[in-house]
């Protein structure tokens, strides 16, 4: 594994020594507590089961953004329910909302 793969606060051993990643570049030494820069295609072997590599910048679970979709997509119900729009009206809009989601949901 690289260490550019580490997330942060990860432990690994490097050289022969044992270390915790601290930042993209640093990380410190478990006994003396120096720290070290670290190349990002460094060798380590991770000391602990979490070391799982890092996630891509910008990348977020796919449970996540789903959850985050569907309370906005409540909310947008809710605020539509708030306008006091005719039956009509409402159920139009209603259905344009659905139909979004869907369309979102189908692009993931």
């Amino acid at each position: 594994m690289k260490f550019h793969e580490l997330t942060v606060g990860r432990r690994f051993e490097f050289a022969g020594e044992a270390y915790r990643k601290t930042s993209l570049v640093l990380a410190s030494h478990e006994q003396s507590g120096n720290s070290k820069f670290m190349a990002r295609s460094a060798p380590v072997t991770p000391l602990d089961k979490a070391a799982m590599p890092a996630k891509k910048p910008g990348e977020v679970p796919r449970d996540s953004v789903l959850a985050a979709f569907e309370a906005y997509h409540r909310r947008c119900g809710e605020l539509l329910e708030g306008l006091g729009l005719e039956r009509e009206g409402l159920e139009s809009l209603r259905q344009g909302l659905a139909q979004a989601r869907r369309c979102f949901l189908e692009s993931l």
